[in-house]
């Protein structure tokens, strides 16, 4: 997988012709360099789908595909944070972030949540969703005074980037 696109490899020792679908969906296109077939469906929606194989014989196989969130990248979120996410992929947040992204901050798991204009704090969420503070931002960009935390000194994952 990379991103929304799914691709089924199917390891062959003589020419075939199978039909491969994922969630109902037919290839985009087929790059076959025998003895690996590689079935590409692009576009495919977050979620989980089924994946179906099937020769002109009439064998067939099923497995499922996982499409995960943005920037989830093969992980499993926080439930609360799946469910948020979902909420800003189908446009049901009024005000959305302009960025959510996971970081490991002193041994913990922590969200930095950049909102879109004006003055407004960023938030900084713990693992449960909890807020810690707010880092940045504000009247004076600085926060709240309290909070210790700079995105700039450690590597983070983009969950979230934003629309």
């Amino acid at each position: 997988m990379d991103g929304d696109t799914v691709t089924v490899s199917l390891h062959v020792f003589a020419g075939i012709d199978v039909g491969v679908t994922i969630g109902g969906n037919p290839p985009n296109r087929v790059e076959a360099a025998i003895p690996v077939l590689e079935i590409i469906v692009e576009g495919v929606a977050t979620g989980e789908h089924p994946v179906e194989i099937s020769d002109v014989v009439g064998h067939s196989e099923t497995a499922s595909v996982t499409v995960a969130a943005p920037g989830s990248v093969g992980r499993e979120l926080p439930e609360w944070l799946k469910t948020w996410v979902a909420g800003l992929e189908a446009g049901e947040v009024e005000f959305p972030p302009q960025s959510i992204t996971e970081y490991q901050s002193q041994g913990e798991t922590v969200y930095y949540v950049v909102h879109q204009c004006c003055d407004q704090f960023s938030d900084l969420l713990d693992a449960a969703g909890e807020l810690i503070g707010h880092p940045d931002g504000g009247i004076t960009g600085r926060g709240d005074g309290f909070t210790k935390f700079s995105p700039s000194e450690l590597k983070g994952e983009e969950i979230w980037p934003g629309r």
